[in-house]
Parts: structure tokens; C-alpha cells; sequence
């Protein structure tokens, strides 16, 4: 962090410089200053979409989604094929409870980019917020079909399988998740909860202690 910080001392119009160095304090908990790293750089003059798109991001992630779409909807031109811009106004739309500018959003990627599994992943997780298992179900599948190494889709399907009444279906899902990312904070919860109420005490601590010791402040 430091060294990013010299060479904006040095190169304030640098914006891989502000988006390093907000990925860093992002990926280290510090919500925070990633966000306000991004707001100096646009107070700066540096408008690149990618550092608007990455703050939109940051805010919808942190809980912050209605600013998150008024920045969006303001800085992604409305032709663009920005797949990462895209991807940040569906994910604020989503947070912001707007799930049918969420899934237009993420369709609309899936035009531009027909292989794009976070969009399948995105849709899976907008349809499972409105209930919608079937949907859900088939926009997960087709992610794993894409990507096998989806944790974010095995997550998907565990909590599907809850829904269904299958408790063994969704444990082993959720393990599945954890093997493919540790830090998929989610499913690890999920699954320590899960097996805390199949009365598997000793099996759900281990999952539990990691989220407390690993999982951001948001």
C-alpha cells in the first residue's frame, strides 16, 4: 500500500495506480479507505469507468446500493458492452432491490458474452433471491456447465437443496464450495450452521472458527 501511495504522490493521473491500491485495502478488510480511494481519484479528474465501476462495486458490496446505482447509471453509457461496468450496475441493481433491471442487466451481458459465467452466476443468485428455485437451479447449472470450478454456483445449488428439504444434498454442497474457495465466507457459515442443527457439534466448529477469524467487517 505504501508504494502505490508514492507513486500517486508522484503520478496523481495514474488510475491503475487508485485501483490497485483499492483492490489491496479491499481484499484486506479495509472497506473504508478502498472506497475513499476511489472517490479521491474521481475527485482528481480521474474518471476512467473501470475505477466508476469498481466504486460502484465497493458500495454495493459494502451495503451502499442506492448510491451505488445513482453513480452507475450516471457513468455507464447506455450502448456500452463494458462487461465489467455492466457487471457492477447489475450486482448494484440487485442490492438496491431492483431484480428485473438486475437480470435485464446480466442478460444483456450474456448477449455481448455468451460464456460469461459470473452473469449466469448473477442470475442464479437475482432468481434465488425472488424464489424462483427452477430458475435459480437452471442458471446455476449452467454456470458449473461453463465452469466446473464455480464455488459461487455450488453455493447456489446448497442453498437450493435447503430450500427442497434436502439437508445431506446442501451440506455437501456447501463442502463443495469450501474446497473450491476457503473463502467463500457464505458457505462457510451456512454449512457450520447447518451442521450445528444436524447435532454434528465437533464437524460444524472447525467451518465457524474460520468464518469468525477470516470473514470481512461487512
Amino acid at each position: 500500500a505504501a508504494i502505490y501511495r508514492q507513486i500517486l504522490d508522484q503520478r496523481p493521473d495514474m488510475p491503475l495506480a487508485y485501483l490497485h491500491l483499492a483492490f489491496l485495502q479491499w481484499d484486506l478488510g479495509q472497506v473504508a479507505q478502498a472506497i475513499e480511494t476511489l472517490e479521491i481519484a474521481i475527485r482528481r479528474g480521474v474518471h476512467s469507468l473501470e475505477i466508476q465501476a469498481r466504486l460502484g462495486t465497493y458500495l454495493a458490496e459494502s451495503g451502499d446500493a442506492r448510491r451505488a446505482v445513482a453513480l452507475l447509471e450516471g457513468a455507464v453509457p447506455t450502448d456500452t458492452s463494458d462487461l465489467d461496468a455492466l457487471t457492477a450496475l447489475g450486482i448494484a441493481y440487485a442490492r438496491g432491490g431492483q431484480p428485473a433491471r438486475a437480470l435485464s442487466t446480466f442478460e444483456r451481458i450474456l448477449a455481448l458474452d455468451a460464456a460469461n459465467t459470473m452473469a449466469q452466476e448473477n442470475i442464479g443468485a437475482v432468481r434465488l433471491q425472488q424464489r424462483d428455485l427452477d430458475g435459480a437451479q437452471r442458471a446455476f447449472d449452467a454456470a458449473l456447465a461453463r465452469n466446473p470450478r464455480s464455488a459461487r454456483a455450488e453455493a447456489g445449488l446448497a442453498v437450493i437443496a435447503l430450500r427442497r428439504g434436502d439437508r445431506d444434498g446442501a451440506i455437501a454442497g456447501w463442502k463443495r464450495a469450501i474446497a473450491l474457495d476457503p473463502r467463500d465466507y457464505d458457505s462457510l457459515v451456512n454449512l457450520g450452521q447447518e451442521l450445528a442443527r444436524a447435532g454434528s457439534l465437533a464437524e460444524a466448529a472447525p467451518y465457524l472458527r474460520l468464518f469468525v477469524d477470516t470473514a470481512p467487517p461487512f
